[in-house]
């Protein structure tokens, strides 16, 4: 609901049938589809102004695939943004925490931008949501495609 006033258009998917159909109930999306986060944005190339994931890569270890697919998907000029958990230890890239999400470095966020030829704009750390009555610390990410990426 957030992004829809900024929006023409507000494509959504997911794996989950149940998710969708919360989503559809709402009425802020165009576009919503049945679909894996990778196989989708590989499928959609240059499709998309901006590429969001909130509270969703959180469910996957190593970033580089997700994070390729949507430099894929992105136009030049268009803007990748994500949150996931934090994870202070730049030595480890992502940790599986008793929660069931993953946290992730910030050397491994950098690194996965970089991998996909994106730009970083902004890393911040920032409390993603509470969980038990205490904050769950992560970072906000803002990359950009830039125009001269043959991607």
């Amino acid at each position: 609901p957030l992004m829809k006033p900024w929006a023409r258009r507000l494509c959504g998917f997911d794996l989950s049938g149940g998710m969708l159909s919360l989503a559809e109930a709402r009425a802020d999306y165009t576009d919503l589809h049945k679909a894996e986060l990778v196989s989708f944005l590989n499928a959609h190339p240059a499709a998309f102004d901006v590429v969001i994931s909130a509270d969703t890569l959180c469910y996957f270890g190593r970033l580089n695939e997700a994070i390729q697919a949507s430099a894929v998907a992105v136009r030049a000029g268009g803007h990748v943004i994500f949150t996931v958990e934090a994870l202070d230890d730049d030595a480890t890239p992502h940790q599986l925490l008793p929660s069931g999400r993953y946290a992730h470095s910030l050397a491994h966020v950098s690194a996965v931008a970089h991998e996909a030829a994106l730009q970083v704009l902004a890393i911040k750390r920032v409390a993603l949501r509470a969980e038990g009555g205490r904050p769950v610390i992560g970072w906000l990410v803002t990359l950009i495609k830039s125009t001269g990426n043959l991607r």
